[in-house]
């Protein structure tokens, strides 16, 4: 997939420079007059060059190859407007436009892919535009302007009213057929894929010819052609989540993938390309033949994984269905690799997450406390293989693939791919590390080189990062390929690799199997498990199509029983010595000892096909030698035909040093097969496989008002100065020992994990793990709304400084920011690679702790929050559960499950100290208006420190605790005995411990108002209480 382009021919504007979603429309001649101190100066500073209008930007892509491409965001432009009185307008007697941007960002310098450089200032560009009226171009790019200020999800289906306007109004142009004589069979709106980018054109079909036509100029040629006497194969596939892909395999090992509007017109053009005239070589071997061409050693273990992946939807096309393979190796520290020890392999028959007993023991705790019905429960919240793992291994010789899913920039170097052994370890302790390997690890040295110089970064210790480091048993990465391949085609592996065939596409994959083998992850990843065309919510859509691109996808569940084993070396070698192995489609295989296997193949079905997948790609191999296959990359295979014939007749095309790989799979996926069902077919011949309305409140100033726990220190109490610490008797913190509980109320079906409250403390928002949010009016004691977030446990919320939205966290990984002038979610951001527990609001920094043990903070600004962290801390090594921060102060605090707590510094984003604070998790962290660190944990030890450690009062509560908050000089506290209890901090004692009227239930968090004189809190039984003096 990702070959090289020599340089000097890279065209530096491509798709893979745009924003996620973003399109790109139109491209005009103009020129660019740079900012200057006077007018003067930038007119003879200008820049002669092209204009790309994109739906969320425009591109200056300047003709001088030294200069960078300059990206103008429209929403972080002041105005895009004519240049009234222009100097130089007067000059070149056109008119000029002017841009006002308060951000640019540059890149490919010199033509060189770097991390781009943004530059945040206001500065004034002016352009000139060739060809075309300046009126015409300002009505198209205003247009995209006004809609860039809309709320995301409507600005998003204004972009799609202009995608499906460009397309109405484009036909195919009749002057690209090849021949006059041709006749059109179809003609219809279509898009092209590639990795990470989509692009929408015209497809037309002629009795000779495959054609397609871009919206727009960014492809080589103006239009595609496709001779159908060179498919190969037509293979109909699943694209974000949806059954509409579809994609073609040329003979001449490259491949083009398409998706349509819906899976009926997917199909029609499926039908109308399979029954045209020559088009026969759209078979596929049957699917158990294959596997017993395997268990006898026709076929390689390596071709069979990619075979299997290929019938398991994934494909080099679609980095959320990147095809999967195993860690094989687990001595990355030996000099010699023994590959008849069986200590130098890892464990097939157990999943990544499963191998260190100690992670395993941690989640499963988890697990089994999880709320909710047993088919939403997840051991793991990542998963083996996403778009973020695959760049993790290519970013060497994908570094645009990187660039475009990391928004400019690569990321930290201590967490780029820098050493085979050091990243095997992360895998096996990490528990937010579960990622698999990819093909080429097995076929590919070239991404493990450093070819390009790419800057990638110093690590911590002053690494620069270059090639990857490798094992000391590898001389080099062609070595290392070589032995890798060497190891996956071993003995041992041979005789296991049957049971990861079982947790990956087998009969572990899912169900009960799957819970006793420890390989649950989030139901989302799993086909089936939401229908995206059933759902109309714009935003839920969206939200949920994102989460599974960027969280990855389980493959297709291929087999229901048990996989075989593979025969044993001795019995394989007899077989390869049976010419009528050769053959395999007119001979009764014997019988196989890893099932019996009598029946037949479920018969393929178009409504329940899953898209079947095929592989293409540039996995850059040696070809084996036609005779014997003594391949570079493995274990020498004996004679049995080139790899090329094995791969072709499983559907798959051979991979060449220049060419890119393609490999085919059937055009229908099969249904899951049961082993028990599967070799009748060869007795006979081969199988051939042709909500609410707007709520009007006076919200204004809404702000941070509380502080929860339950794993949630999320919402701070308003900060009273050092004054107001001795005397509070100002506000309700003077009078929390006489609180009186005075009302309670049921909103929520499960723990309430989080409350927040306006500052007249009038409205309260709360969140649960029942997923909802709930607004609802103290004064007036009714619901205003009640809105489902996610599918998930909501864990804690905070309300940004001008009211305006309710920022919430997940354990689907996901902040979502909700809207109270719009009544709806209008930005989901994937903020980490597990659930996120806990939130904390300071001015506009927000900090998030997440189950994957790091704290990041974040820029909240009006339009949302920035997509990517103002600093990432990984210095807690179990799963975060407070977090606090302080914009005043400069301090960010952490607290994890084992006890351990963080202190990091905002401005330099990097830690001061960690500490082993409690020896249980903690569960809520305060930091007062003079800088002391208050913290609780769950077994109920309270500790108050300043920021150099010093310990200022320890003491241990009779009751396990699960909220705190404190203005530095009272403290409430909330646990297991439904009571709140009050500290006074300056004494150190306990000075009241207030009940509720009748509930016992436990109090889980506490929300306390700016003004006013009402707490209210939070139980595990889903209730409210209000508590008033």
């Amino acid at each position: 997939m990702f070959v090289r382009q020599p340089e000097g021919k890279r065209n530096r504007f491509n798709l893979l420079v745009l924003s996620e979603g973003e399109h790109y429309f139109s491209d005009y001649s103009c020129v660019y007059y740079p900012p200057a101190k006077t007018e003067e100066e930038s007119y003879k500073r200008q820049v002669k060059g092209r204009i790309k209008v994109c739906s969320k930007s425009m591109i200056f892509d300047p003709q001088d190859l030294d200069m960078p491409l300059i990206k103008f965001d429209y929403s972080q432009a002041e105005a895009i407007e004519p240049a009234r009185n222009s100097l130089i307008a007067a000059l070149e007697g056109e008119e000029v436009f002017q841009i006002r941007a308060n951000v640019t960002v540059e890149l490919k310098e010199n033509n060189n892919i770097a991390p781009y450089v943004f530059k945040k200032e206001k500065s004034l560009h002016r352009f000139s535009i060739k060809y075309v009226s300046q009126t015409t171009f300002l009505t198209e790019v205003n247009r995209l302007f006004a809609i860039s200020r809309l709320p995301s999800y409507e600005a998003d289906e204004k972009i799609k009213q202009i995608v499906t306007e460009r397309e109405s109004a484009i036909v195919f142009d009749r002057s690209w057929l090849e021949g006059f004589d041709e006749r059109p069979l179809l003609e219809l709106a279509s898009v092209k894929v590639t990795p990470l980018v989509i692009n929408a054109g015209r497809l037309m079909i002629t009795e000779r010819m495959l054609y397609f036509q871009p919206l727009n100029n960014v492809e080589a040629n103006p239009v595609e052609k496709y001779a159908l006497k060179d498919i190969l194969r037509v293979v109909q596939r699943r694209y974000a989540l949806r059954h509409v892909g579809l994609e073609i395999f040329m003979e001449s090992n490259t491949s083009t993938y398409f998706t349509f509007k819906n899976q009926a017109t997917r199909d029609a053009v499926f039908d109308l390309l399979t029954t045209q005239p020559g088009m026969t070589k759209l078979q596929h071997e049957n699917q158990a033949q294959t596997t017993f061409r395997w268990q006898c050693g026709i076929i390689s273990n390596f071709e069979y994984l990619m075979y299997l992946n290929s019938l398991a939807h994934r494909s080099f096309n679609d980095l959320a269905q990147y095809p999967v393979f195993p860690w094989i190796i687990q001595d990355y520290s030996s000099p010699v690799l023994d590959l008849e020890n069986p200590q130098t392999f890892r464990d097939l028959s157990k999943p990544i997450g499963a191998l260190n007993a100690e992670r395993l023991s941690s989640l499963r705790n988890r697990y089994r406390q999880m709320p909710g019905p047993e088919d939403k429960k997840f051991l793991y919240g990542t998963h083996y293989s996403t778009p973020g793992y695959v760049l993790y291994y290519l970013v060497r010789v994908a570094p645009e693939y990187m660039l475009r899913l990391q928004n400019g920039r690569f990321d930290e170097a201590d967490r780029l791919f820098h050493s085979v052994s050091e990243t095997w370890s992360n895998v096996l302790i990490n528990s937010a590390d579960l990622k698999e390997l990819i093909p080429e690890f097995y076929c590919s040295p070239d991404f493990l080189r450093n070819s390009d110089g790419i800057q990638l970064g110093r690590r911590q210790d002053g690494t620069r990062l270059g090639n990857v480091v490798l094992p000391p048993w590898a001389v080099d990465e062609e070595d290392f390929v070589k032995k890798h391949r060497s190891a996956l085609e071993s003995e041992f592996v041979s005789q296991n690799l049957h049971q990861w065939i079982d947790l990956i596409f087998g009969y572990k994959q899912r169900g009960d199997n799957a819970v006793k083998a420890d390989n649950v992850f989030h139901p989302l990843t799993y086909e089936g498990a939401v229908n995206i065309d059933d759902i109309n919510d714009p935003m839920e859509r969206m939200a949920i199509l994102m989460q599974i691109n960027e969280f990855g996808q389980t493959p297709h569940q291929i087999f229901t029983t048990p996989h075989p084993q593979r025969f044993a070396r001795d019995e394989r070698e007899k077989m390869m010595k049976s010419a009528s192995l050769a053959g395999m489609g007119s001979s009764t295989p014997p019988s196989s000892r890893g099932g019996s296997f009598t029946g037949g193949s479920a018969p393929p079905s178009r409504t329940n096909s899953g898209g079947s997948s095929s592989l293409s790609g540039s996995v850059i191999i040696e070809e084996a030698p036609r005779s014997i296959l003594t391949s570079s990359f493995g274990a020498p295979m004996r004679s049995r035909g080139s790899q090329e014939d094995n791969l072709n007749q499983m559907g798959m095309m051979t991979p060449t040093r220049t060419a890119s790989r393609t490999l085919g799979t059937p055009s229908r996926a099969p249904e899951p097969s049961s082993f028990a069902d599967s070799f009748g077919d060869l007795l006979n011949s081969p199988s051939s496989l042709s909500e609410s309305p707007i709520l009007e409140l006076n919200l204004g100033g809404l702000s941070l008002s509380s502080a929860v726990g339950n794993g949630s220190n999320n919402v701070p109490a308003a900060r009273p100065t050092l004054d107001e610490l001795e005397n509070d008797d100002s506000t309700i913190w003077g009078s929390v020992d006489k609180l009186k509980a005075s009302d309670s109320f049921r909103l929520h079906r499960d723990v309430v994990t989080s409350v927040s409250l306006s500052p007249n403390g009038q409205t309260m928002f709360s969140v649960s793990q029942d997923s909802t949010l709930k607004i609802y009016s103290l004064a007036d004691s009714k619901q205003l709304r009640s809105i489902s977030i996610s599918q998930l446990a909501l864990s804690s919320c905070v309300l940004t400084a001008d009211g305006s939205s309710v920022i919430i966290s997940s354990w689907d990984n996901n902040i979502y920011t909700y809207s109270v002038d719009y009544g709806r979610v209008n930005d989901t951001l994937t903020a980490h690679d597990d659930a996120v527990q806990c939130l904390a609001l300071s001015e506009s920094t927000l900090a998030s702790g997440s189950w994957d043990s790091t704290l990041k903070t974040w820029a909240v600004r009006p339009t949302g929050i920035d997509k990517l962290p103002l600093a990432t801390f990984v210095d807690l090594e179990t799963e975060v559960k407070a977090v606090e921060v302080d914009v005043q102060s400069n301090l960010v605090v952490g607290g994890s499950n084992d006890g351990m707590m963080f202190l990091g510094d905002l401005r330099m984003k990097s830690s001061i100290r960690t500490w082993h604070a409690h020896d249980d998790a903690v569960v809520a962290i305060r930091i007062t208006p003079d800088g002391r660190i208050i913290s609780c944990s769950k077994e109920g030890h309270l500790k108050v420190e300043n920021k150099s450690g010093h310990e200022l009062l320890s003491v241990q509560i009779a009751e396990n605790l699960m909220c705190m908050t404190s203005n530095g000089q009272k403290l409430l506290l909330g646990g297991d005995s439904g009571q709140l209890r009050v500290w006074d901090l300056l004494e150190g004692e306990e000075i009241a411990q207030l009940s509720k009227k009748s509930s016992k239930s436990a109090i889980s968090c506490i929300a306390i108002p700016q003004s006013g004189q009402t707490i209210v809190t939070g139980s595990d039984d889903g209730s409210i209480t209000k508590w008033n003096p």
